[in-house]
């Protein structure tokens, strides 16, 4: 299979609108690998193949198949895939939260950005969890850095969603957990009657959004739960009694405990804040009454969270398993796991990650959707989970999807990440958290690669600004604005400022611009034209001006291939025909005087092309007052009559 990647996206957009085509009159592109749909045939093709940091890989893919259970229904998907290999010192994984508190969202682009603004070097990145779209909470629970950002909403969820993390060795998991949690009065003493269990961590406004209740409960609420800290009474939520704990210890980490003094024991608060250095304790029920029969202000007490695997570092939840030991599981253990059919065997964008015996990361996005339609039907869960094992994935869990879904990459050498997939919205989606990728070798502002914009075609005595581009030796895109680059030209071509302003000569020729730093050079070829197969004005329309009004012409040529040709208008003769109008070297055209009617002119490279200019319609002026001012010019009469008729 060839492997290509694009860094002119014209000829990107080139080729996958001719492989849509493709797809269509036969599938033309042959794939051989593992079958994962049974019943269909598949046709693949790899768009996008680079590497975007050392140990991290990202894949663009177009797959067509016929469903034969279906009739010989035609099918297309678009796949974006991220592998990333852990084992890699340079490759680390961040789990991010929106605005870095449990009750928030916000797109995957601003998520990335603030994470850069922690100095993270993000590469790529997708979204996360199912969430609660009122107020962004995640559907299963978040671990970052070692602390519990947010817990399960209650003890079945444990057995329902499993949880993606990496530990403290740098180990990857798929895994349902259990949370365990206690508060003791006293820390001094481990008696089992001064103890009480806690049940989650900043689970708290879900209950009232959703009208659900629960009873006898005690949630942990840190100052990562809201941006502002407000908890207030629900008749939902645990807030029988809210009671406030100070001076805390330390940050609240899993299997560590840590201390805080009682500052106050709100029975029947209507609203308490978090402190910044402390934590609420929401209860209700038997625990609400044993936290006012055992607690009193001033009291010291002690907690202790955690989850029955231990040295967490990262961790997030997701929905549903898609593949168990290496194995697609089929929609029937889905449905019988607690995924909704009708969910499981919808065909629309998904977003999936998995893991590989050698501790490699796989995210996997299929674009679905009205906005992907032309050219992606989305996928079914058993769908992902049979490209998952296609991929290498020994365990798999599915992540939201819909208009949730959603890849960013940070393409070789460039600055910034762009959306790869299409978000079947149409736009972005604000998402509760998302999974990012990062390139965390150190900044060595050396040259390891340069590149410039490659196969240029210009006509004679024309210029162009090479925009330079590159990575440093790991793979860090580079700024070269401070840096003493060397440009240079081969053959008899033209000359090149030290700026990259390229300037062609006025024969015909080919050669290369050079640049070279830190003993890496990067070069693009240049063929100087002195003829066109094609060369036309941008306007297409005749051109009406008022005296005083002027108009910017463009240009547009190309080989005799077809294929774009760079052309300045200082390289193009410019006349114009008729009265009161003047024209520059530049293409700018000036109305001089009221009877402005003729005609431009523009040749280059043995081609010409020309368009009308003439009065525009004017309310207070009739078509008989313009024939009466132009009578005076019988040239500018003709073309004024001429124009009328044209329109």
């Amino acid at each position: 299979m060839k492997f290509m990647r694009f860094r002119d996206e014209k000829k990107k957009k080139r080729l996958m609108s001719f492989l849509m085509s493709s797809a269509l009159v036969g599938n033309i592109f042959g794939f051989s690998g593992i079958n994962v749909y049974a019943t269909t045939s598949k046709k693949d093709i790899i768009i996008v193949d680079e590497k975007i940091a050392n140990g991290v890989q990202y894949i663009e893919q177009k797959r067509s198949y016929y469903d034969t259970d279906k009739s010989g229904v035609q099918l297309k998907q678009t796949l974006n895939i991220i592998k990333a290999d852990m084992d890699n010192s340079d490759v680390d994984l961040i789990f991010a939260k929106a605005k870095d508190v449990v009750l928030a969202k916000d797109t995957v682009s601003k998520q990335i950005g603030q994470e850069i603004t922690k100095n993270n070097g993000v590469v790529g990145g997708v979204n996360g969890d199912f969430f609660n779209m009122v107020i962004g909470a995640s559907v299963g629970p978040q671990i970052i850095d070692g602390a519990p950002l947010v817990g399960y909403t209650c003890k079945a969820d444990e057995s329902r969603y499993p949880i993606f993390g990496i530990d403290n060795n740098g180990k990857l998991f798929i895994e349902n957990l259990s949370f365990n949690g206690k508060l003791t009065s006293d820390p001094s003493t481990n008696v089992e009657q001064q103890s009480v269990l806690i049940d989650s961590v900043n689970r708290f406004g879900e209950f009232e959004v959703n009208k659900f209740s629960v009873k006898n409960s005690l949630m942990v609420l840190t100052p990562e739960y809201s941006l502002d800290r407000k908890v207030k009474q629900s008749a939902y939520a645990p807030s029988e009694v809210l009671t406030v704990i100070r001076a805390v210890d330390g940050p609240v980490l899993l299997d560590k405990q840590f201390t805080g003094v009682i500052e106050s024991i709100g029975a029947l608060s209507k609203e308490v804040t978090i402190p910044e250095d402390g934590i609420v304790l929401a209860s209700n029920g038997t625990k609400a009454t044993w936290l006012k029969q055992n607690l009193k202000i001033g009291d010291t007490v002690s907690l202790n969270l955690g989850l029955d695997k231990k040295d967490i570092a990262s961790a997030m939840g997701g929905y549903n398993y898609l593949v168990k030991n290496g194995k697609a599981l089929r929609v029937e253990a889905m449905i019988s796991a607690g995924v909704d059919k009708s969910l499981a065997t919808s065909r629309k964008a998904r977003t999936a990650l998995g893991i590989t015996l050698d501790n490699k990361v796989i995210a996997l996005t299929v674009g679905g959707g009205q906005a992907s339609a032309a050219f992606s039907d989305g996928a079914t869960l058993p769908e992902m989970g049979n490209l998952m094992a296609e991929l290498g994935a020994v365990t798999a869990l599915n992540f939201d999807g819909g208009g949730s879904t959603q890849m960013n990459i940070r393409h070789y050498a460039e600055n910034n990440s762009t959306i790869v997939n299409v978000p079947s919205d149409g736009s972005e989606r604000a998402v509760t958290n998302t999974l990012l990728f990062t390139n965390k070798a150190p900044v060595t502002n050396t040259a390891g690669d340069i590149i410039l914009k490659q196969n240029i075609l210009i006509y004679k005595n024309s210029s162009y600004n090479f925009i330079l581009k590159g990575v440093d030796t790991n793979l860090h895109p580079m700024n070269f604005s401070d840096k003493d680059v060397n440009w240079s030209t081969e053959g008899d071509i033209g000359q090149v400022s030290s700026k990259g302003e390229f300037l062609a000569g006025d024969i015909a020729s080919s050669g290369a611009v050079k640049v070279s730093l830190d003993g890496i050079t990067g070069s693009s070829n240049v063929t100087v034209l002195d003829s066109l197969g094609s060369f036309t004005l941008t306007d297409k329309n005749a051109i009406l001006l008022n005296q005083g009004d002027t108009h910017q012409f463009a240009i547009k040529a190309s080989n005799e291939k077809g294929e774009n040709v760079l052309i300045d208008n200082k390289a193009v003769k410019w006349t114009v025909t008729g009265n009161d109008l003047q024209i520059d070297v530049n293409g700018l055209l000036k109305a001089t005087g009221k009877a402005a009617v003729g005609e431009v002119i523009a040749e280059a490279g043995g081609n010409k092309a020309t368009l009308k200019i003439g009065l525009p319609k004017n309310n207070d002026e009739t078509s008989e007052g313009i024939v009466k001012l132009l009578r005076k010019n019988a040239e500018a009469l003709k073309q004024y009559r001429l124009l009328k008729r044209l329109r």
